[in-house]
């Protein structure tokens, strides 16, 4: 399930990773990563999904 991002000025101290939610919602209601990463290369039965991997890395990048 989505949740609901409000989006208000505030006098509130936020951290580095504040923004992360609205990067992984972004991610999922704008992109096929998953889907389009799955079709590229095919994925191993014990491997980690590879939309979670570049999720992670999308991450990664916008803290950086």
């Amino acid at each position: 399930m989505l949740r609901r991002f409000v989006i208000a000025q505030s006098a509130a101290y936020f951290t580095s990773h504040a923004g992360l939610g609205l990067i992984g919602l972004a991610l999922e209601r704008h992109t096929d990563l998953a889907v389009d990463a799955t079709a590229v290369a095919p994925l191993r039965g014990d491997a980690i999904m590879h939309g979670d991997v570049l999720s992670c890395d999308v991450a990664m990048l916008c803290l950086g």
